[in-house]
Order: structure tokens, then C-alpha cells, then sequence
């Protein structure tokens, strides 16, 4: 796939407010929500496109499984963001953008989404709020 620009919805802060609500309390879980599938789902609430099913990913649901993916695909979803969104400096991330950065003691690198200041990433139970400051790289979700 190459990439291309996609484009928000009209109403994509209402869709992301959503999101990000129906999946504040989501207990994290492989494959269902944790990083990868938590910042694609809210991709596809800003912009309608399921970078992982366009890519071909196929559901996984152990950390192993996970990682196999990446190994036998050659592609983690930093190359898939690189290959289909626009990498932007983390201080011009705005409220939808996905980034990654040490959001978990546990996995170190994890990606998250931009809401403001903060950036909303899967925790053991719930949704954590960490300081977009600690991003290392952003990508653009949509046309501004």
C-alpha cells in the first residue's frame, strides 16, 4: 500500500470523544484492546480506514502471537503507520494523532492517541493519561 492522505471525518472529535469513552474502563487484553489495536480502532474512528485489516494483519490474542506477527510479516505497525500516515514532529501531534512512546513500564515503547496534552494508552485496566511530552514519534491521522 502507499501511502496516502487520508482524510477526518467531518465529525471525527465527536467519533474519537466516543472511542475514547466506550474504551476508558477496557481492561487491556492482546488483540482485542491493547496498544496496536487500541491506536488503529481509533484511526479508523477519525478516518474510517482499518490500517490493520488494509495491511492485512490477522487477530492475534497472546503477546507471542503478537510478536510472531511481526517477525513473520517483517511489519510492525510503525511501518505500517510510516507506509500509510505522515510522520510529524511529536510537538505538532494534535488531539487524534498517534504516537509512541515508554507510556508502559511493562512494554517500554507503546503507541497511544493524542487528546490534548495528553495521550490515552491501554493500561492493565483501564485507559492511562500520560503526558504527550514523553512521545518519540507522532503521525499525522488525516488532513488538517
Amino acid at each position: 500500500m502507499t501511502r496516502r492522505q487520508l482524510q477526518r471525518h467531518a465529525d471525527w472529535e465527536h467519533r474519537l470523544a466516543a472511542y475514547i469513552a466506550e474504551r476508558r474502563n477496557a481492561p487491556f487484553v492482546w488483540g482485542v484492546h491493547d496498544c496496536v489495536t487500541f491506536a488503529n480502532g481509533a484511526v479508523e474512528a477519525v478516518t474510517g480506514v482499518n490500517l490493520l485489516r488494509e495491511h492485512g494483519v490477522p487477530a492475534y490474542s497472546t503477546r507471542e502471537e503478537a510478536y510472531a506477527l511481526i517477525g513473520a510479516n517483517g511489519m510492525s505497525f510503525t511501518d505500517i503507520a510510516r507506509s500509510t500516515l505522515v510522520m510529524t514532529s511529536c510537538k505538532r501531534a494534535m488531539r487524534g494523532d498517534v504516537v509512541l512512546g515508554p507510556f508502559s513500564k511493562e512494554y517500554g515503547n507503546t503507541y497511544g492517541v493524542v487528546i490534548g496534552a495528553s495521550v490515552a494508552c491501554p493500561g492493565q485496566f483501564r485507559l492511562g493519561f500520560l503526558p504527550l511530552s514523553n512521545a518519540v514519534l507522532a503521525f499525522m491521522v488525516g488532513a488538517r
